[in-house]
């Protein structure tokens, strides 16, 4: 399971670890979809929430995505994983502990806010995770998200010791072009001479396989491949 979840994973671990290492976070933050999503930026859960790291519609304002007609940001890999880096920061400046962060993203900030309140108000000494679960404080999702996460980043930061077979081949370099108008991608594959499933896969936030009108939106497109899709782009205008 864990190998198939991470081949899933290889076209989005490297900008997700360039992200990581530019906010300073643990870079073990980079196997946080495999609980979220199993890597599978089209996943939509049973509350409604998508993407790989799974963001419901009222948790992603301020955190730079949009949902609408055209898009849905929380599935594309790279808007939901800055915002997802930058819920995660904002959750440990909260509580100052990683565990506590963790809880909170799964849970809410409030609902663990809550919990360490009412661990304090019991006369707990230290109202850290393990406490507020051992209390029974936290609902039985989040009692069971953080060793379910703890345990796949242990396995998969030391995947030999586990006798994991998984292979770390680097996936694709991305770079992005803002169309500025609607673009077709099947239309825009063809002329750039490029499999339309490529640019599909990379952009599953478009809702109806077209670009969004105006400035703004940056369509990905492996590196290999940006001039040609450059140049499409620019034949059109």
């Amino acid at each position: 399971w864990l190998a198939a979840v991470m081949a899933r994973a290889a076209p989005y671990l490297p900008y997700i670890y360039d992200r990581i290492r530019l906010y300073g976070l643990p870079e073990e933050l980079a196997f946080l979809p495999v609980v979220e999503s199993e890597f599978s930026p089209r996943a939509v859960s049973r509350s409604g929430a998508a993407g790989l790291w799974q963001f419901m519609k009222n948790s992603i304002s301020g955190y730079g995505m949009r949902v609408d007609e055209w898009v849905d940001e929380r599935r594309d890999f790279m808007k939901s994983t800055d915002g997802a880096l930058r819920k995660l920061a904002d959750n440990y400046s909260t509580f100052g502990d990683w565990e506590l962060a963790l809880a909170a993203y799964n849970a809410g900030a409030g609902a663990v806010g809550r919990a360490v309140a009412a661990a304090r108000r019991a006369g707990a000494e230290r109202a850290d995770y393990w406490e507020l679960r051992r209390r029974g404080l936290l609902s039985a999702e989040c009692a069971a998200y953080v060793p379910k996460f703890l345990a796949i980043a242990s396995i998969l930061r030391y995947p030999a010791r586990s006798g994991a077979a998984l292979s770390w081949d680097g996936g694709p370099a991305w770079e992005t072009i803002e169309p500025g108008r609607p673009v077709d991608i099947a239309l825009l594959s063809k002329k750039a001479g490029i499999d339309p499933a490529e640019l599909r896969e990379a952009n599953p936030e478009l809702r109806h396989g077209v670009t969004p009108p105006g400035a703004g939106y940056l369509l990905k497109v492996p590196a290999e491949s940006a001039g040609a899709v450059r140049a499409a782009v620019s034949d059109a205008s």
